[in-house]
Protein backbone atom coordinates (compact mmCIF):
# COMPACT_ATOMS: atom_id res chain seq x y z
CA UNK A 1 0.00 0.00 0.00
CA UNK A 2 1.42 3.89 -0.60
CA UNK A 3 2.06 5.45 2.11
CA UNK A 4 -0.61 7.99 1.37
CA UNK A 5 -3.25 5.62 0.79
CA UNK A 6 -1.90 4.32 4.46
CA UNK A 7 -2.21 7.10 5.77
CA UNK A 8 -5.76 8.26 4.24
CA UNK A 9 -6.53 4.42 5.87
CA UNK A 10 -5.44 5.28 9.18
CA UNK A 11 -7.65 9.14 8.86
CA UNK A 12 -10.59 6.81 7.99
CA UNK A 13 -10.20 4.39 10.78
CA UNK A 14 -9.34 1.56 8.84
CA UNK A 15 -6.48 1.01 10.22
CA UNK A 16 -4.56 1.29 13.54
CA UNK A 17 -1.20 2.29 12.50
CA UNK A 18 0.31 3.90 9.24
CA UNK A 19 4.10 4.21 8.32
CA UNK A 20 4.51 6.64 5.72
CA UNK A 21 6.37 9.84 4.91
CA UNK A 22 6.61 12.55 7.70
CA UNK A 23 5.47 15.17 5.17
CA UNK A 24 1.91 13.69 4.81
CA UNK A 25 1.50 13.73 8.99
CA UNK A 26 2.66 17.44 8.59
CA UNK A 27 -0.24 17.78 6.12
CA UNK A 28 -2.50 16.03 7.44
CA UNK A 29 -2.62 17.47 11.06
CA UNK A 30 -2.42 20.71 9.35
CA UNK A 31 -5.95 19.79 7.26
CA UNK A 32 -7.31 18.89 11.06
CA UNK A 33 -6.25 15.62 11.53
CA UNK A 34 -5.55 14.71 15.37
CA UNK A 35 -2.84 11.85 15.12
CA UNK A 36 0.19 11.65 17.13
CA UNK A 37 3.90 10.02 15.50
CA UNK A 38 5.45 7.12 17.96
CA UNK A 39 8.23 6.25 15.81
CA UNK A 40 10.99 6.99 12.82
CA UNK A 41 11.48 4.27 10.88
CA UNK A 42 13.77 5.86 9.22
CA UNK A 43 15.45 8.95 10.60
CA UNK A 44 18.11 9.48 7.27
CA UNK A 45 17.42 9.98 3.59
CA UNK A 46 18.37 7.02 1.96
CA UNK A 47 18.86 8.72 -0.79
CA UNK A 48 21.23 8.89 -4.17
CA UNK A 49 21.17 11.24 -6.58
CA UNK A 50 21.51 9.82 -9.97
CA UNK A 51 22.81 11.14 -12.70
CA UNK A 52 23.92 10.43 -16.60
CA UNK A 53 27.37 10.45 -17.69
CA UNK A 54 27.35 14.18 -18.37
CA UNK A 55 26.68 15.04 -14.94
CA UNK A 56 30.02 14.78 -13.13
CA UNK A 57 29.47 16.56 -10.34
CA UNK A 58 26.53 18.03 -7.82
CA UNK A 59 27.03 21.27 -9.34
CA UNK A 60 26.71 19.95 -12.65
CA UNK A 61 22.88 20.15 -12.04
CA UNK A 62 22.51 23.65 -12.42
CA UNK A 63 20.28 24.49 -15.08
CA UNK A 64 19.26 21.05 -15.84
CA UNK A 65 16.22 19.25 -14.82
CA UNK A 66 15.60 16.60 -11.70
CA UNK A 67 12.25 14.31 -11.30
CA UNK A 68 10.51 13.97 -8.26
CA UNK A 69 7.49 12.17 -7.56
CA UNK A 70 4.68 15.02 -6.50
CA UNK A 71 5.50 18.41 -4.73
CA UNK A 72 5.64 18.64 -1.74
CA UNK A 73 6.32 14.41 -1.08
CA UNK A 74 9.63 12.66 0.03
CA UNK A 75 11.25 13.06 -3.30
CA UNK A 76 10.63 16.79 -3.87
CA UNK A 77 11.46 17.13 -0.11
CA UNK A 78 15.12 15.31 -0.19
CA UNK A 79 15.95 16.47 -3.43
CA UNK A 80 15.85 20.08 -2.42
CA UNK A 81 17.70 19.36 1.00
CA UNK A 82 20.12 17.59 -1.42
CA UNK A 83 21.03 20.56 -3.57
CA UNK A 84 20.72 22.78 -0.52
CA UNK A 85 23.41 20.72 0.78
CA UNK A 86 26.15 20.88 -1.93
CA UNK A 87 25.85 24.58 -2.32
CA UNK A 88 23.18 25.26 -5.03
CA UNK A 89 19.44 26.17 -4.69
CA UNK A 90 16.17 24.45 -5.47
CA UNK A 91 15.36 27.29 -8.07
CA UNK A 92 18.86 26.18 -9.49
CA UNK A 93 17.04 23.48 -11.53
CA UNK A 94 13.80 22.79 -12.71
CA UNK A 95 11.63 19.99 -11.12
CA UNK A 96 9.70 17.76 -13.31
CA UNK A 97 6.48 15.78 -11.73
CA UNK A 98 6.35 12.49 -12.71
CA UNK A 99 4.06 10.94 -10.16
CA UNK A 100 5.36 7.73 -8.78
CA UNK A 101 9.48 6.41 -8.07
CA UNK A 102 8.43 4.04 -10.90
CA UNK A 103 8.16 7.37 -13.39
CA UNK A 104 11.21 8.76 -11.74
CA UNK A 105 13.32 6.14 -12.92
CA UNK A 106 11.79 6.09 -16.24
CA UNK A 107 12.48 9.76 -16.76
CA UNK A 108 15.97 9.05 -15.59
CA UNK A 109 17.18 5.84 -17.86
CA UNK A 110 15.46 7.53 -20.69
CA UNK A 111 17.31 10.76 -20.42
CA UNK A 112 14.30 13.04 -19.48
CA UNK A 113 15.84 14.80 -16.82
CA UNK A 114 19.36 15.19 -15.91
CA UNK A 115 19.15 13.72 -11.81
CA UNK A 116 17.03 11.88 -9.86
CA UNK A 117 16.65 10.46 -6.41
CA UNK A 118 16.96 6.40 -6.09
CA UNK A 119 17.40 4.03 -3.29
CA UNK A 120 18.70 0.65 -2.79
CA UNK A 121 17.64 -1.58 -4.48
CA UNK A 122 16.91 0.67 -7.43
CA UNK A 123 20.27 2.17 -7.72
CA UNK A 124 21.00 -1.03 -8.83
CA UNK A 125 19.37 -1.39 -11.60
CA UNK A 126 19.87 2.52 -12.66
CA UNK A 127 23.87 2.03 -12.47
CA UNK A 128 23.80 -1.24 -14.29
CA UNK A 129 21.93 1.12 -17.15
CA UNK A 130 24.69 3.48 -17.15
CA UNK A 131 23.78 6.09 -14.40
CA UNK A 132 26.06 7.07 -11.49
CA UNK A 133 25.27 8.68 -7.95
CA UNK A 134 26.65 12.32 -7.74
CA UNK A 135 25.51 12.87 -3.92
CA UNK A 136 25.21 10.13 -1.39
CA UNK A 137 21.98 11.77 1.33
CA UNK A 138 23.13 9.40 3.86
CA UNK A 139 26.18 11.23 4.21
CA UNK A 140 25.05 14.74 4.67
CA UNK A 141 23.91 14.52 8.40
CA UNK A 142 20.58 15.87 7.67
CA UNK A 143 18.02 14.55 10.10
CA UNK A 144 14.82 13.00 8.48
CA UNK A 145 11.40 11.79 9.07
CA UNK A 146 11.00 9.61 5.43
CA UNK A 147 8.89 6.96 7.57
CA UNK A 148 6.98 7.52 10.62
CA UNK A 149 4.47 5.15 12.21
CA UNK A 150 1.64 7.39 13.26
CA UNK A 151 -1.45 6.85 15.12
CA UNK A 152 -5.14 8.65 15.87
CA UNK A 153 -4.45 10.29 18.68
CA UNK A 154 -7.54 9.47 20.18
CA UNK A 155 -6.95 5.44 19.68
CA UNK A 156 -3.56 5.89 21.65
CA UNK A 157 -5.09 7.78 24.27
CA UNK A 158 -7.67 4.52 24.23
CA UNK A 159 -4.88 2.47 23.82
CA UNK A 160 -1.52 2.99 25.81
CA UNK A 161 -1.02 -0.78 26.27
CA UNK A 162 -1.49 -1.87 22.65
CA UNK A 163 0.59 1.34 21.31
CA UNK A 164 3.60 0.50 23.45
CA UNK A 165 3.48 -3.00 22.11
CA UNK A 166 2.78 -1.61 18.69
CA UNK A 167 6.59 0.31 19.21
CA UNK A 168 8.15 -2.75 21.20
CA UNK A 169 7.84 -4.91 18.34
CA UNK A 170 9.36 -2.42 16.08
CA UNK A 171 12.37 -2.23 18.27
CA UNK A 172 12.47 -6.12 18.91
CA UNK A 173 12.24 -6.83 14.94
CA UNK A 174 15.33 -4.33 14.21
CA UNK A 175 17.20 -6.46 16.48
CA UNK A 176 16.01 -9.70 15.41
CA UNK A 177 17.02 -8.00 11.64
CA UNK A 178 21.05 -6.94 12.37
CA UNK A 179 21.33 -10.45 14.37
CA UNK A 180 19.63 -12.83 12.02
CA UNK A 181 19.99 -11.84 7.70
CA UNK A 182 19.63 -14.46 6.12
CA UNK A 183 15.86 -14.48 7.77
CA UNK A 184 15.73 -10.76 7.05
CA UNK A 185 16.67 -11.22 3.41
CA UNK A 186 14.05 -13.90 2.85
CA UNK A 187 11.10 -11.67 4.59
CA UNK A 188 12.21 -8.96 2.20
CA UNK A 189 12.21 -10.85 -0.80
CA UNK A 190 8.79 -12.15 0.07
CA UNK A 191 7.32 -8.67 0.70
CA UNK A 192 9.73 -7.04 -2.04
CA UNK A 193 8.17 -9.73 -4.79
CA UNK A 194 11.77 -10.51 -5.46
CA UNK A 195 14.18 -13.60 -5.76
CA UNK A 196 17.39 -11.30 -6.72
CA UNK A 197 19.96 -12.22 -3.66
CA UNK A 198 22.39 -9.39 -4.39
CA UNK A 199 19.37 -7.03 -4.70
CA UNK A 200 17.87 -7.85 -1.59
CA UNK A 201 21.40 -8.32 0.09
CA UNK A 202 22.26 -4.90 -0.71
CA UNK A 203 19.08 -3.84 0.64
CA UNK A 204 19.82 -5.26 4.06
CA UNK A 205 22.49 -4.33 4.25
CA UNK A 206 22.28 -0.61 3.62
CA UNK A 207 19.24 -0.15 5.78
CA UNK A 208 20.53 -2.25 8.89
CA UNK A 209 23.42 -0.41 9.05
CA UNK A 210 22.52 3.02 8.46
CA UNK A 211 18.79 3.78 9.26
CA UNK A 212 18.02 2.03 12.17
CA UNK A 213 14.23 2.88 14.07
CA UNK A 214 14.69 5.93 16.56
CA UNK A 215 12.97 8.35 18.53
CA UNK A 216 10.60 10.91 17.05
CA UNK A 217 11.87 14.00 17.27
CA UNK A 218 10.62 17.36 16.20
CA UNK A 219 13.86 18.52 14.31
CA UNK A 220 13.54 15.48 12.17
CA UNK A 221 10.29 16.98 10.54
CA UNK A 222 11.74 20.45 10.15
CA UNK A 223 13.10 20.03 6.55
CA UNK A 224 9.23 18.90 5.19
CA UNK A 225 7.80 21.65 7.34
CA UNK A 226 9.73 24.12 5.81
CA UNK A 227 9.05 23.00 2.19
CA UNK A 228 5.37 22.50 3.12
CA UNK A 229 4.96 25.82 4.68
CA UNK A 230 6.01 27.42 1.41
CA UNK A 231 3.33 25.99 -0.38
CA UNK A 232 0.56 26.46 1.64
CA UNK A 233 0.18 29.07 4.86
CA UNK A 234 -1.59 26.35 7.24
CA UNK A 235 1.49 24.42 7.82
CA UNK A 236 2.62 26.84 9.92
CA UNK A 237 -0.11 26.54 12.74
CA UNK A 238 1.29 23.03 12.75
CA UNK A 239 3.09 22.33 16.30
CA UNK A 240 5.30 19.79 15.25
CA UNK A 241 6.03 18.95 19.46
CA UNK A 242 2.64 18.12 20.14
CA UNK A 243 2.74 16.12 16.85
CA UNK A 244 5.21 13.95 18.37
CA UNK A 245 4.92 11.20 21.59
CA UNK A 246 8.42 9.94 21.91
CA UNK A 247 7.66 8.49 25.39
CA UNK A 248 6.55 4.93 24.33
CA UNK A 249 9.32 4.39 21.91
CA UNK A 250 11.97 5.95 24.85
CA UNK A 251 10.33 3.15 27.09
CA UNK A 252 10.48 0.33 24.10
CA UNK A 253 14.70 0.99 23.70
CA UNK A 254 15.02 1.52 27.63
CA UNK A 255 15.97 4.85 26.28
Amino acid sequence: MASSNAFAALLAGQVQASAGGGSEVISGTANGADVVVVANLMPIYPYFMEAPAGIQKPTDLKGQSIAITNPGATFDIASRVALKKVGLDPTDVQFIKTGSVVNVQSALMSGQVQGGLAQVPDTLKLEAAGLHPIIDMSTLQAPAAGTVVSMQRAYVDANKDVTQKIVDSIVQAYAIEKEDRSTTVKVLKQYLKSEDDAAMGATYDYFVAKAPPTVPRPEQFMDAFAVLAEQDQRINSVDLAKMIDASYFQKASGG
